[in-house]
């Protein structure tokens, strides 16, 4: 991802940080998402995605969790933040 850039959620390789940017105003079920910390500014980091697309897991505040591709699709993320650390 370039400096400045904003892709979607199922653009980003895997292992990489990035930050929420928005969600999309096709995105499903919004609420659900800002409750699990999927909201602008959270830092966040892809850890793998499904053999044939379906899910993408991603580790927020500490935990992880799995999406479905088609929901990342509406979900903006910009450059990683320097100093996030993931365990």
């Amino acid at each position: 991802m370039e400096t400045g850039e904003i892709i979607s959620l199922n653009r980003l390789k895997i292992g990489r940080n990035a930050v929420l940017v928005r969600l999309d105003g096709k995105l499903r079920k919004k609420k659900k998402f800002a409750d699990i910390g999927l909201v602008a500014g959270t830092p966040l980091r892809l850890e793998g995605k499904a053999p044939f697309g379906g899910l993408l897991r991603i580790k927020v505040m500490g935990s992880s969790i799995s999406i479905h591709s088609e929901d990342a699709e509406h979900i903006l993320v910009g450059n990683g933040q320097k100093g996030i650390q993931y365990r």
